[in-house]
């Protein structure tokens, strides 16, 4: 019978959505073992030889592993707080801190490193001021923000609550915020803060929308409004490019640039250029070339 139970064998246990290939876990029958090969709804067992005691360690080190992963992945599918899977996995973690010391002492690395998963759990302490501490899942939810408002009284307090979280206008969660403005109310109520922006499909902020090149911007709007003379969206469009266009700089004629001959910023290039066309240098003495000399400034005509 022994040598049967040591040979691999089908999972009989709950296969979890975090239980890998590699990862350890306990038998129906109480076996200590990690999973061989997993697939998608069954997985191949083999068993580990441990001493009572590391198996017992092993056990509930299980416990605290399964227990941080139903509690996290519930959170996060949820957004809502489960205080009764937060309890069971501070009573796991507490019993086997109380029996076999924290995780991440030095007795426990080898057994904990076995399970695919390990490092993630040890994960659940950090260092404080020399001492390991339990981390915050262990105290309220990491997996969304507890304090999140639920409901904006105002457009301009939900376009702050989406940039808040998702760092962009997000305008369903914004809709979702004020369950009695209709879409064009809120897009109403934001004007001039907000502006759709066709080429990625969605608003944008004025301050990031009007911002950088918006002679370009404008270009590429104009181009967009020819392609998609029909776009459902050509009346925003419209607005967002008036906006670009107002924005834009005034262009600077000839005559109003002042430079002074010698300025560094101009190619050494172009007064060499110019320093020939005005000498003509080129037709009277072809062999030389003006040159123009580091710091100091200086001029010279010299052979190339």
């Amino acid at each position: 019978q022994r040598r049967e139970l040591e040979n691999p064998r089908p999972y009989s246990g709950a296969l979890e959505e975090h239980l890998k290939q590699g990862s350890m876990v306990v038998e129906q029958n109480g076996q200590i073992g990690f999973l061989k090969e997993r697939y998608r709804d069954d997985a191949i067992f083999k068993s580990l030889e441990l001493s009572p005691l590391q198996e017992q360690k092993a056990k509930l080190y299980i416990e605290i592993r399964d227990a941080y992963h139903s509690l996290y992945n519930y959170e996060a599918k949820e957004q809502k707080e489960n205080k009764d899977l937060r309890q069971s996995l501070n009573t796991h973690y507490d019993t086997f801190v109380k029996r076999y010391g924290n995780l991440n002492d030095r007795k426990n690395l080898d057994l904990i490193k076995m399970d695919t998963g390990g490092r993630e759990i040890l994960s659940l302490e950090h260092s404080e001021n020399g001492k390991l501490v339990k981390a915050d899942i262990f105290n309220g939810p990491v997996a969304f923000n507890s304090n999140e408002i639920k409901q904006a009284d105002t457009p301009i307090e939900a376009l702050s609550a989406s940039l808040n979280k998702f760092g962009e206008v997000n305008t369903r969660y914004m809709l979702s915020l004020l369950p009695e403005k209709s879409a064009e109310e809120m897009i109403e109520e934001l004007h001039g803060r907000i502006y759709y922006n066709p080429l990625i499909g969605g608003y944008e902020t004025s301050d990031k929308f009007i911002a950088g090149n918006v002679v370009e911007k404008a270009e590429a709007l104009e181009q967009y409004l020819k392609q998609n003379p029909q776009g459902e969206y050509n009346t925003e469009t419209n607005e967002s490019l008036k906006a670009l266009h107002e924005a834009a700089p005034r262009p600077i004629t000839f005559d109003e640039l002042d430079f002074n001959f010698g300025e560094r910023w101009i190619p050494a290039g172009v007064y060499s250029r110019y320093a020939e066309y005005l000498f003509d240098v080129k037709t009277i003495a072809s062999q030389h070339i003006i040159r123009v000399l580091p710091a100091p400034t200086s001029w010279s005509q010299m052979p190339p």
